[in-house]
C-alpha cells in the first residue's frame, strides 16, 4: 500500500486523540491500553495490515473473532463458543467470563455489558458507550494515562497511542525572500 493511502488513517489517528484530550505524561506507556464500561461497545482493528497483540478482558455479552490468522483464543467462566467458522476464520462467543486472545486478527468485536479489559500490541480501538444509572459511559486509558470517557457519540484510540505533547512541537517555519531589503 502507497503511502498516500495511509496517510488518512494517520490523520484520523491523531485528530482523534487531540480531539478527545488524550494526552500522554512522563510516566504513560502509550502501548498499553486499558478499558471499561458498564454498557457498550467496541470493536478492535488493525490499519492496512492485521491487529497484532494480546487482548485481556471479562464480560457478558458476545463477542465475535474475526480473521485470527495466528494465535489462539482461551475462553473461561460461563463462555460458550456459539459459532465457529474456519474457511471465513470466524468465532462468536456469548456468555459471563474472560476471553484472551492473542496473535494477528482482522479484528474483535464486543458487545455487552460489565467489560474490563487490557490490550498490548498494534491496533485501532473504537469505543461507543451507553449511558448506565450513574450517566457513566466507560473509560479508558494508556498505563499511567489519565481516563477518556468513551462517550455515546464514538471515541477512536490507538495502540501504540500518540503523545500529544510531541505533537505541538512542531518547528517554526523560517521564510526567506530573495532579492529583499
Amino acid at each position: 500500500m502507497h503511502l498516500r493511502n495511509r496517510l488518512p488513517i494517520a490523520a484520523a489517528a491523531i485528530f482523534a486523540s487531540m480531539s478527545l484530550g488524550a494526552s500522554a505524561s512522563a510516566a504513560e506507556n502509550l502501548n498499553v491500553i486499558n478499558f471499561k464500561s458498564k454498557v457498550g461497545s467496541f470493536k478492535l482493528l488493525g490499519t492496512d495490515k492485521p491487529a497484532k497483540g494480546a487482548l485481556e478482558f471479562e464480560f457478558t455479552g458476545t463477542v465475535l473473532v474475526s480473521g485470527l490468522s495466528s494465535g489462539n483464543v482461551t475462553a473461561s467462566g460461563n463462555l460458550r463458543e456459539e459459532y465457529d467458522n474456519p474457511k471465513y476464520k470466524k468465532k462468536v462467543f456469548h456468555g459471563s467470563g474472560k476471553l484472551v486472545i492473542t496473535g494477528e486478527f482482522n479484528a474483535v468485536q464486543f458487545f455487552g455489558k460489565n467489560v474490563s479489559g487490557r490490550y498490548t500490541g498494534v491496533g485501532i480501538f473504537r469505543f461507543y458507550g451507553e449511558f448506565d444509572k450513574d450517566l457513566n459511559t466507560g473509560t479508558y486509558w494508556y498505563d499511567g494515562g489519565e481516563p477518556v470517557d468513551w462517550g455515546t457519540g464514538g471515541a477512536q484510540a490507538t495502540v501504540p497511542g500518540f503523545n500529544r505533547e510531541s505533537l505541538r512541537r512542531r518547528p517554526e517555519p523560517t521564510v526567506k525572500i530573495k532579492g529583499g531589503a
